[in-house]
This record gives C-alpha cells, sequence and structure tokens, in this order.
C-alpha cells in the first residue's frame, strides 16, 4: 500500500509516492512518483546569521542513550524499582567518566539523562540512599536475570567459567566491612575487603560477585563460589585452581557437588610422604612427555587421597629446569668458596 512523504531539501519541502515492500528479510522502500513542492510548507527557505546562534549548554547524549537501551534491554529499570534513576545514573557515570558518588551530582546535570529519566536533577543524597537500599536487595535474583538475558542475547552458555578472587585495602577505619588482613602484595596489616568474581569463559559474561570482609579466606570463599554456580545453574564441571585455595573440604565439596578437580598441593606432610619412596627416574619416559608451549616436562599419576576422596596425584617434573638450577647452585657453590677463602 503506498502513502505520500514529505523530502526536505535545500530548505524546501516536497511531496513524493513511496510504498515499502520486505526483499530478503529487510524493508526496502520503493519510489513511485514525485508530486511537487508541499503546498502547506514556506517556498522559501529561512535565513539566518551565525551571530545569531547562541549555544546555552553542551549534553551528553550518545552514549546514554545507548547504556540507558542495554538497561532497559537487561530488565535493570524492572529489577532495581524505585531506585533505578540514581543507581543507573552512577553506573553510567562509570562507565564513560569513572565518578565517585560526590562528582555524579554535577555530571548528571551535563547529560540529558534529565530528560531520559523525566527529573530534574539527582542529589547526593539520592545516591546514598540508594546505594543503602540497593545494599539490602537479594543479588542472586538479580544475578540470575542478567545472566540469562546476557546468554540469550550473545548465545552463550556456561561450558567453560571462570573464578577469581582478589581484594583491595583502604585507608579509612569507618568501613564495617574491611578488616585487618594479608593483601594480594603480601602485606599484613591494612584493612581489607574481599572481592570474588565468576564469568563466562567464553564471553567473559558475568555471572555472580561476591564482597566479604578482608579477614575471609580464599578457601571459604571459594566454597561459597562453588554454591553460588550450582545456584545459578552451573552444576557439572572441571574445577581448576591453584594450591591456595585447595582443602579437602573443598574437594569434597565439590565432589558432592558432581564437579571434578584439578588442583595444585602444597608440599605438606602427607604429599612428601607419599612421593617420598618414588623413583623419579621412571618418570622420565616418552609416554610421560607433555608439551606446553615452549615448555617440557614430564608426567606420572599415583593413586592419592584426600579425605574421604580419592584420586591421582600428578607428578610433574621439569628436566631442563632442574638442570638449569643445579648449574646455578653449583655457581653459588664455587662463588661461596672463594669467598670463604679470602675471608
Amino acid at each position: 500500500m503506498s502513502f505520500i512523504r514529505k523530502i526536505k531539501r535545500n530548505g524546501k519541502i516536497y511531496l513524493a509516492e513511496v510504498e515499502n515492500s520486505r526483499v530478503d528479510g529487510k524493508v526496502v522502500q520503493r519510489h513511485i512518483r514525485y508530486l511537487g513542492l508541499d503546498p502547506e510548507s514556506k517556498s522559501e527557505p529561512i535565513s539566518f546569521y551565525n551571530k545569531d546562534v547562541k549555544v546555552e549548554s553542551v549534553k551528553v547524549y550518545g552514549p546514554v542513550i545507548v547504556l540507558e537501551s542495554i538497561a532497559k534491554e537487561l530488565g535493570l529499570f524492572d529489577l532495581l524499582g524505585d531506585i533505578a534513576h540514581p543507581i543507573l545514573s552512577l553506573v553510567f557515570a562509570h562507565c564513560l567518566d569513572y565518578k565517585s558518588v560526590v562528582e555524579v551530582e554535577k555530571w548528571f546535570e551535563k547529560t540529558d539523562l534529565s530528560t531520559m529519566f523525566e527529573c530534574e536533577e539527582i542529589t547526593r543524597n539520592n545516591l546514598y540512599n540508594a546505594v543503602e537500599k540497593l545494599s539490602k536487595f537479594n543479588f542472586e535474583h538479580i544475578e540470575k536475570s542478567i545472566f540469562e538475558k546476557l546468554t540469550q542475547l550473545f548465545g552463550d552458555d556456561d561450558s567453560g567459567v571462570i573464578y577469581d578472587g582478589t581484594n583491595t585495602y583502604l585507608n579509612g577505619s569507618l568501613s564495617q566491612l574491611a578488616k585487618q588482613g594479608k593483601d594480594k602484595e603480601g602485606v599484613r596489616g591494612r584493612n581489607l575487603i574481599q572481592i570474588g568474581l565468576g564469568v563466562t569463559r567464553k564471553l567473559g559474561l558475568p555471572i555472580f560477585h561476591q564482597v566479604h570482609a578482608g579477614n575471609i579466606h580464599d578457601t571459604k570463599m571459594f566454597q561459597e563460589a562453588i554454591f553460588k554456580f550450582n545456584s545459578m545453574g552451573v552444576k557439572k564441571g572441571l574445577a581448576v585452581f591453584d594450591r591456595g585455595i585447595t582443602s579437602s573440604e573443598c574437594i569434597s565439596r565439590l565432589s558432592k557437588s558432581g564437579w571434578k578437580s584439578l588442583a595444585g598441593l602444597q608440599g605438606h606432610a602427607g604429599v612428601k610422604k607419599k612421593i617420598s619412596n618414588l623413583d623419579f627416574s621412571k618418570i622420565k619416559n616418552f609416554k610421560n612427555l607433555v608439551i606446553q608451549g615452549d615448555t617440557k616436562f614430564f608426567v606420572s599419576a599415583i593413586p592419592f587421597e584426600m579425605g574421604s576422596e580419592k584420586g591421582k596425584l600428578l607428578i610433574l617434573q621439569n628436566y631442563l629446569k632442574k638442570q638449569k638450577l643445579s648449574v646455578e647452585r653449583m655457581v653459588l657453590v664455587e662463588e661461596a668458596k672463594e669467598l670463604f677463602k679470602n675471608n
């Protein structure tokens, strides 16, 4: 079905009869005939001088409308309810021009968010009250809803996930969450907050986050992460983690949840006893050779138990590195002999 379309050209408005049709799934407009000038429009364009134009203010529009569109698609306005505007203002400010709560109030005035959100201003009190209210929300429900929307939009899945934890320290003393502990730089006595994050391996889509006091150990964080993965629908897989968070309780919880574990072990008494009588020369065998990039090493597996869980202890030997370290030790011994000789 055809319709009349107005076309503005060189300050004048013309009419044309056009028709829309679908070609290969796309809407294409076909020109039928030209109808001439629009009789209702002024035939003469309005002229003005640049000196008559005054810029009263410049607003950030493009980036914020993109972020608002994303927020709507993820359902964040519905999830956040009456605190959606202040919280999303804070989020948008962090995305575009990292701002603190104190600075967001002025940043808001420089954007077109007041028109989009239909509110004149976002005050510092609005932001503080919204953050306080947000802290009492059920985050598991929010995270699950966002994760499900993201996987639908991007086609990612949970066949591979990555989890990591870290800490950050505060110089202030008023935080009720921060507790003294050993930070990632090895410094003790700082007021710390522990942070954990689980994401998909393929696209890095966020699944859940954790925030805890700084005196909570990484092992406890990881045990909670296992529960969170399960509650988000990620219930099976192979968990690969380093020796810093390995414990019999952790291995047991993973096993009961349907997960398998590949973990580093510290050289504690149980491990040392298990390998004390091994003939390491037999590990250097062609069938045990593993090549990983430029690194070549030998791997041998022996039965091993952690608590009530039965598994295998993988022993890795890098002979090239071993020879290099041996030579370096000999050089140090020779240097020490020379120093001893010269008092």
